[in-house]
């Protein structure tokens, strides 16, 4: 039995192929790059499949010929904004084809299919007030990137209720972490390339606020409701800490007081929301996020290591 990793050599994807690796599980990576990336290192432990996203014939075959018995499902992507050429392909990326995703494993018997939703789902937090956003607050979201991902959960219970499948959503955070220079909404930015003596300007207000996990944390509830038995629930925020940029900046300087930080103040609201409830993933399953101090001072010692600097 293995575990398929759509979108393994991306940032997220490659730290669950480790995890499942370090677990004694194989794993089988699916993405579009032909050269091994990320997984380097891992890439003689790893079934490496390249060409990204295939037919659902070739799904199903690929599933049955390496005993696929779980999924995750980690492709995405995000049109940049103002672009027009990107819009067909985030549509594709984040509606049909995971669509035929979820179809290869009704038609091959796989029930578990971890599939990455988002904090997106909800809109803009300033639509919600200051309420902490639980599972089961409404969805505001409007731009196609947080439309995909709840379209993506509907689709996903009705394959459960119709297919007797088990197919888990999980609400993501903006992620930071080694292994991304730039990270979700910018979060790693400033860690990044303050900690090669660069400065840094962050894409945001410095009062604005956003909700944020480790990558290896992340990872960990994906692969571990890659192999829950029976969730009592299909939906789980993984949620994370919440911060300004500003007080990210500072965390920072803690470390590297001599680091220039910037922001951009002329951005207007930001379309995601930060207050997020993660009881539910906490109390059934265990899954925490580590402080921030340590995150990001292991982040800024990755990136100088990396470089040959003395870390901090």
């Amino acid at each position: 039995m293995a575990v398929l990793v759509t979108g393994g050599k991306g940032f997220i994807g490659a730290v669950v192929i480790r995890q499942l690796l370090a677990s004694g599980q194989a794993a089988v990576c699916l993405d579009l790059k032909s050269t091994p990336g990320r997984l380097a290192d891992v890439a003689d432990r790893t079934v490496m499949l390249d060409g990204g996203m295939p037919s659902v014939q070739r799904l199903t075959e690929i599933i049955r010929e390496h005993d696929i018995d779980r999924i995750a499902h980690l492709v995405f992507f995000i049109s940049a904004p103002g672009n027009a050429d990107e819009i067909r392909t985030e549509v594709r990326t984040m509606v049909s084809e995971t669509v035929d995703l979820f179809e290869a494993a009704r038609l091959t018997g796989v029930r578990r299919v971890v599939f990455p939703s988002s904090i997106h789902y909800y809109g803009p937090q300033w639509l919600h007030g200051e309420t902490l956003l639980d599972e089961e607050c409404p969805s505001l979201t409007t731009d196609i990137y947080g439309v995909s991902k709840r379209l993506g959960e509907t689709v996903a219970s009705v394959y459960n209720m119709r297919a007797n499948m088990s197919v888990v959503s999980l609400r993501i955070p903006a992620v930071y972490g080694p292994g991304g220079r730039v990270g979700a909404r910018g979060v790693n930015v400033a860690a990044v390339e303050c900690a090669l003596g660069r400065p840094a300007r962050l894409p945001f207000a410095a009062a604005d606020k956003v909700c944020v996990g480790h990558v290896e944390d992340v990872a960990h509830a994906v692969v571990t409701l890659l192999a829950a038995e029976s969730p009592r629930r299909l939906v789980y925020n993984v949620g994370g800490h919440t911060l300004s940029y500003w007080e990210m900046a500072s965390l920072i300087h803690r470390f590297l007081p001599e680091a220039q930080i910037s922001f951009d103040e002329t951005t207007g609201r930001s379309d995601l929301p930060y207050l997020i409830d993660y009881s539910r993933i906490r109390e059934e399953f265990g899954c925490e996020h580590r402080g921030l101090t340590d995150g990001y001072r292991d982040l800024i010692n990755h990136t100088r290591r990396g470089a040959g600097l003395l870390e901090v």
